[in-house]
């Protein structure tokens, strides 16, 4: 918690607006506590202190702090409305609700939603927007629950589509394990009784050894060095 300095030259200042009667208006260290003892019988009320306050700390609006807090990855919906209120009360200017379960919406409230969900990450937001007929008119209570929800949403697509990705990765592997298997026993078959120049070899030219053509475009084959015995003497 921040003590606060009495003798700062804003709350000098609100001591002098307040007037205390049978007092001077410029006090010294040792002689404000009875300045203080005094205040609570003058004619002073707390809620003109209060008005004082106000006059002499007057809130700093800053509308891009605001506009620049958004929901971060990994953060949930209740946190990221935690912490964007605590930015919106310092930077909003505008005074607090004292109960928003009330019916009518105030200023501060209205400028808080609509924050919300302007920062919310977009995927949930979007489904705010979906779903929540009064997103833009309700109260806050009301779209914080369809936030969470649709925070609870988009968790289960990803969910979904990571495990469909991880199938179909696995179904792709194997298929193209089948392939190979198949064509090597296929080449191999080609390949008896031809030499043994690229025997076995299930990635090119099992005549010549070459990987960039197959058996069947080899050079060699049309002038018969890749034919058995039997195929040259005609049988």
């Amino acid at each position: 918690m921040k003590c606060i300095d009495f003798w700062e030259e804003n709350w000098v200042c609100i001591l002098q607006r307040l007037s205390i009667p049978g007092q001077r208006t410029m006090f010294s260290h040792g002689e404000f506590r009875l300045i203080t003892e005094k205040t609570k019988h003058s004619m002073v009320s707390w809620r003109a202190f209060q008005q004082r306050v106000k006059e002499a700390f007057p809130v700093k609006m800053d509308m891009t702090k605001i506009a620049m807090c958004k929901q971060q990855p990994g953060e949930s919906v209740s946190q990221y409305l935690t912490r964007l209120t605590e930015v919106h009360d310092a930077n909003s200017g505008l005074e607090r609700s004292a109960d928003m379960s009330v019916a009518a919406i105030t200023p501060y409230e209205a400028h808080l939603r609509n924050s919300f969900v302007n920062g919310l990450q977009e995927d949930i937001a979007q489904k705010v927007r979906n779903t929540c007929v009064g997103w833009d008119t309700g109260k806050l209570g009301l779209i914080e629950q369809h936030a969470v929800h649709a925070e609870k949403l988009v968790a289960q697509e990803k969910d979904k589509r990571s495990k469909k990705e991880d199938q179909s990765h696995s179904a792709q592997l194997a298929m193209l394990q089948m392939v190979k298997q198949t064509a090597g026993i296929q080449y191999r078959r080609c390949g008896r009784g031809r030499g043994g120049r690229g025997r076995g070899r299930t990635d090119g030219c099992f005549v010549c050894g070459s990987e960039h053509h197959w058996f069947r475009d080899c050079p060699r084959r049309s002038r018969g060095e890749g034919k058995s015995s039997e195929e040259q003497n005609g049988n």
